[in-house]
């Protein structure tokens, strides 16, 4: 369903004004983010960009998108679900030291790379765990769940079952055409509250906000 037959106006995020909102030592632990997941690039297989200014534009500027979603929403914690290269995670935890974040990550090289990270940044607001928590019987749930992209329809309702405390929020990156197709109910137990629309070092894309319970 299309976000504007659905009635959802994006709103427009301007990613450049976030950072610039940052303070120095902030910007700083970003760059050296973005120096490291360059560094360990192959080693961890991070990520298929080769260029820094696209690890820093794409994966670290890029991930304070979800900010003013988050900040709005103001949770105690947020899980970053299949952390990956620690995107967006940690960018977050670093514009917001006030929530504490917990890194998902089943990849054993991913997972040792986000503990030198973490390590590196002294970043005291940010855990890693080494597994998938939608494989528990009873996971922890959260007020807030993110991810680098849309999954598919049975995944969010997994995360919305297991993972997502009651009146939580899942946040995410879509393309421009996942984006445009974000509307209704994308999944059981989800709906689109929010979604904005920003343009990065890959172009146009946009977040969303997706709210637990039937809509109404």
């Amino acid at each position: 369903m299309n976000v504007r037959k659905a009635g959802i106006a994006p709103t427009a995020i301007d990613v450049d004004s976030i950072w610039n909102a940052l303070d120095d030592a902030a910007r700083e632990r970003l760059e050296r983010f973005a120096q490291l997941i360059a560094s360990y690039r192959d080693a961890a297989r991070l990520t298929g960009l080769e260029s820094p200014a696209d690890v820093r534009g794409v994966l670290v500027r890029e991930s304070l998108a979800l900010a003013p979603f988050i900040s709005e929403l103001a949770p105690e914690e947020v899980a970053d679900l299949g952390s990956g290269a620690g995107v967006p995670g940690i960018p977050l935890a670093v514009a917001l030291p006030e929530i504490s974040f917990t890194l998902f990550e089943r990849s054993e090289r991913k997972g040792s790379f986000l503990e030198i990270a973490v390590s590196t940044l002294k970043l005291s607001n940010v855990r890693v765990a080494a597994r998938d928590p939608l494989a528990e019987r009873e996971p922890k749930r959260y007020p807030c769940v993110t991810l680098r992209s849309v999954a598919p329809p049975g995944r969010l309702t997994q995360i919305a079952d297991k993972l997502m405390a009651p009146g939580g929020r899942l946040m995410g990156f879509a393309s421009v055409e996942a984006g445009q197709k974000l509307g209704g109910d994308v999944a059981p137990k989800l709906r689109v509250e929010h979604l904005g629309e920003y343009r990065g070092t890959s172009g146009k894309s946009f977040v969303y906000s997706l709210a637990a319970g039937e809509r109404a």
